[in-house]
Parts: C-alpha cells; sequence; structure tokens
C-alpha cells in the first residue's frame, strides 16, 4: 500500500493478526516504506532493485523513534540514488570480501592469542 508517510500514519499502522508485519510505502518518495512488526516495533525501510541485479534489495534505514520522517527521506533518496549506479554491485561485493576491524580482531586473536 502507498500513501504518505507522516508520524500519524505510522502511528495508526496496524498488523493483520495473520501476519508477522505490514509495509507501508511512502507517496513522496520512490522505495522508501516503513515495515511494523506485530509488536508495534517501526522501522523505515528503502528497496528497489540494484542496476545489474536481477533481484530487488530492501536496506533498513532505521528505527522510526530515531530518525525522522525528513531523514528517512534523504537517506532513501541517496540509496536510490546508489542503486543506480552500475558500480553498486561490484563496490558491495568488495565490500563483503574485506573484514572488518571487528572480524580481523578476532583473526588475530584465533591466530596469535591462542
Amino acid at each position: 500500500m502507498r500513501k504518505k508517510l507522516t508520524a500519524t500514519t505510522i502511528a495508526i499502522l496496524e498488523v493483520e493478526e495473520s501476519r508477522a508485519y505490514a509495509k507501508l510505502f511512502d507517496t513522496k518518495v520512490t522505495g522508501l516504506g516503513v515495515r511494523k512488526t506485530a509488536k508495534g516495533v517501526a522501522s523505515f525501510i528503502s528497496g528497489k532493485r540494484p542496476f545489474g541485479s536481477s533481484v530487488a534489495k530492501q536496506i533498513t534505514i532505521g528505527s522510526c523513534e530515531d530518525w525522522s520522517i525528513e531523514q528517512a527521506r534523504t537517506k532513501a533518496r541517496q540509496l536510490v540514488f546508489d542503486f543506480t549506479s552500475p558500480d553498486y554491485v561490484p563496490s558491495q561485493a568488495l565490500k563483503a570480501a574485506n573484514p572488518t576491524a571487528e572480524r580481523t580482531v578476532g583473526l588475530y586473536d584465533e591466530l596469535v592469542l591462542s
């Protein structure tokens, strides 16, 4: 369903009993939406098919408590722009191949300190 996202529309969004969550997408920014769980936790999401990919990707922007609607719209616009870049899929693969600082420390612990 599509509707202009406001604090009120997010607050009154209800999840059907038979479902785990409900989604509502914004009419102002393509790809921006809100996912609300049955427990009442609402998060901003952005989804689009990246350039060169056959599968749509959905990214959680953040909690509706932590992000304003305008901040989420700005972030969603940036994500949509990133998804349209021909370099998006290769750059994500390269990023996934490089270990994070946390993983590097864990490898150091395993190899040197053990």
